[in-house]
């Protein structure tokens, strides 16, 4: 229920169940994407135009070549283009979602990053969930994110709960209108 609430004072409500998530790491993908399932949530595939333009990307940055299909794994992007790499990505992904999912290994402690991915949401009306992959010494920098918009959760299986309950609310609200 703190999750809910954590999520409600700090998100917008989204207007889908469709979630994207992004990682830099495989194993993250998997559980959040196992928890939105269980969860009601969706995982849909990305249109073969956005994978495709995530993959000449990441061949521009000289990356590893990522999965693109949603969950996105960006396979340890280079650290010198990390936040370009991010933001394009999450442009991308907010035009077949409701939300994302940031599963990360970047600091969150960087306020121009989550000022740069506040406004990427803000102008695409999707909201933005964040979780760091390591968590320790990570727990102090959380509310960053939250203080602009984005809530922050220590696991994924959290983050996904919170969005769930969203949507249910949501989808509750709609039923007034």
């Amino acid at each position: 229920m703190i999750d809910f609430a954590v999520a409600c004072n700090y998100s917008r409500v989204p207007p889908g169940k469709r979630v994207g998530i992004l990682v830099e790491a495989g194993g993250g993908a998997v559980a959040a994407a196992d928890a939105c399932e269980n969860l009601g949530l969706t995982v849909p595939v990305f249109s073969s135009e956005t994978q495709e333009t995530i993959r000449k990307f990441m061949k521009e940055v000289k990356a590893p070549i990522p999965t693109t299909r949603n969950p996105v794994d960006l396979v340890w992007p280079p650290f010198g283009e990390f936040a370009r790499i991010v933001t394009m990505t999450m442009e991308l992904m907010a035009r077949e979602c409701d939300v994302i999912l940031w599963i990360t290994y970047y600091p969150l402690a960087d306020e121009d990053m989550a000022g740069v991915l506040a406004k990427i949401t803000e102008k695409a009306k999707v909201s933005l969930f964040a979780v760091p992959a390591y968590a320790v010494g990570q727990e102090q920098n959380l509310n960053i994110y939250a203080r602009k918009g984005m809530p922050t959760f220590l696991r994924p299986e959290t983050a996904t709960k919170a969005i769930a309950a969203l949507t249910q609310f949501a989808a509750y609200s709609s039923l007034d209108s």
